[in-house]
């Protein structure tokens, strides 16, 4: 050691305060693995000692496929994007609660070969839980999985909000839903920037892509198109004349 240079001695100290800093940053970590190696837990009780707290199956599938009595599967439609995936909705069945939410084997948007409707609903599950690999997987997209967010979030948004100032000011009010959809169709001055164009000054042009469509645009009303699967015609405009 005392052979050094003074450039070894920098090399060993920032080294040696390295290793000081690491071992400072995960001392928590480095305890909860230990307890978890000597008693069996790392101090938070978990419901099964090898798969924690994870979701209890919907089904168990060695035999066939036998429900989970407390859970309720139900098929339904994503509403997370305009595109509306199929979803599977897990519902814990006492407490009402969505558990998790997945691909819908029966609709062709969470299944690349989607199931007939004809089969029956353990055929299909069960061939979920096969060992098919990803051929018979049913999937959610990231958006679909995380509705549960739009669920259960404290802060998720629960009423129409407005801005009430310049634009990245972050400043927001509630409004109703009768003065949201008024403001969408009707347009004016609605920010103090001058008068906006809504698409409630526009007509279709284009012929309709299913019938009706041009029968209803020729009504004195307004008329919200919810969605393209519904129509036909391009999501989200409204039609006054």
């Amino acid at each position: 050691m005392a052979n050094l240079t003074r450039r070894q001695w920098l090399k060993v100290g920032l080294a040696a305060g390295g290793l000081a800093s690491f071992a400072l940053s995960y001392r928590e970590v480095a305890k909860r693995a230990l307890d978890g190696l000597l008693s069996g837990t790392s101090g938070k009780v978990t419901r099964d000692r090898i798969f924690a707290n994870a979701l209890i199956p919907e089904a168990n599938a060695n035999t066939g496929w036998q429900q989970n009595p407390r859970q309720v599967i139900s098929m339904t439609q994503c509403f997370g994007c305009w595109t509306q995936c199929g979803v599977r909705v897990r519902v814990d069945s006492e407490k009402g609660q969505v558990l998790r939410i997945a691909g819908n084997p029966y609709h062709p948007l969470s299944h690349e070969h989607h199931l007939d409707s004809s089969i029956p609903f353990s055929t299909a599950m069960a061939q979920l839980a096969g060992e098919s690999g990803l051929d018979a997987r049913s999937t959610a997209c990231a958006r679909g999985a995380t509705q549960l967010e739009g669920l259960y979030s404290p802060l998720r948004l629960l009423e129409p909000m407005k801005r009430a100032g310049k634009r990245g000011e972050g400043k927001w009010q509630r409004i109703s839903f009768e003065q949201l959809v008024k403001e969408v169709v009707e347009g004016g001055d609605l920010f103090g920037e001058g008068t906006l164009m809504v698409c409630a000054r526009f007509t279709i042009r284009s012929p309709p892509l299913t019938p009706g469509i041009r029968d209803s645009a020729q009504k004195p009303t307004s008329y919200w198109s919810p969605t393209p699967a519904t129509t036909g015609a391009i999501p989200f405009y409204a039609v006054l004349r």
